[in-house]
């Protein structure tokens, strides 16, 4: 049965997204027994993970997952200018919700090496395309990914003086209601965070992200 988005509470939808984030973590712990030397390069570790694991017929039927299913790099379209706006690293759309179009999450994914360069671009080229509706919030929460390609402190990515929170309250403070926080749901996972921000062209709205660091660093070269 397809039930409407508007039928359905904000809690419906975030427990979907993390089931689809616990999927994803299942995932990231099969992709590090199998696979070495992957190129230090965010599009082919986004392209590994989705194209040898998040679609893997075997796989989902491993980890019992029929929540959702994944599309990589599809374009998000101006329904008046008709003109694309951006492409989502990884859409995924609800299982019970295939007929109605406007059910999806967005998950954006992003290199971290605990530099400020990068934390920086979490923030303005990440979470800003959010906030901005680049990237659209249909269902008022969405995700992120870190793919942490070097070995460090994985809370220092989020804490550090030059960390993600750092360049939050640097870059989008005013947007923001709240910063990255620990937020734990998987029970044997614990590098996963929440955030709440404002939409930019109306202040009155907002959304929350996820946000889910996963440690690349042994398997990246």
């Amino acid at each position: 049965m397809n039930i409407g988005k508007f039928a359905l509470t904000a809690d419906y939808f975030a427990g979907e997204l993390e089931i689809i984030l616990n999927f994803i973590v299942d995932c990231f712990q099969i992709l590090k027994e199998k696979e070495k030397n992957i190129a230090n390069d965010e599009e082919i570790i986004r392209n590994l993970l989705y194209a040898r694991y998040l679609t893997n017929s075997s796989i989902k039927k491993q980890l019992d997952f029929t929540s959702g299913r994944f599309c990589a790099e599809p374009a998000t379209i101006d329904k008046d200018t008709l003109k694309e706006t951006g492409y989502l690293d990884l859409k995924v759309c609800l299982a019970n919700h295939f007929n109605d179009d406007d059910i999806f999450f967005i998950i954006e994914c992003k290199r971290l090496d605990g530099g400020n360069t990068l934390n920086r671009e979490y923030v303005r080229e990440g979470i800003n395309r959010f906030i901005t509706s680049q990237y659209p919030s249909h269902l008022s929460v969405n995700a992120m990914i870190g793919f942490c390609v070097t070995a460090c402190d994985l809370d220092g990515l989020v804490t550090a003086p030059n960390g993600i929170n750092y360049h939050i309250n640097k870059w989008i403070s005013p947007l923001t209601v709240q910063s990255l926080e620990s937020y734990h749901w998987i029970d044997y996972f614990t590098s996963t965070y929440s955030s709440r921000h404002k939409i930019s062209s109306s202040i009155s709205e907002t959304f929350s992200l996820y946000h889910v660091i996963l440690d690349f660093s042994e398997v990246v070269t």
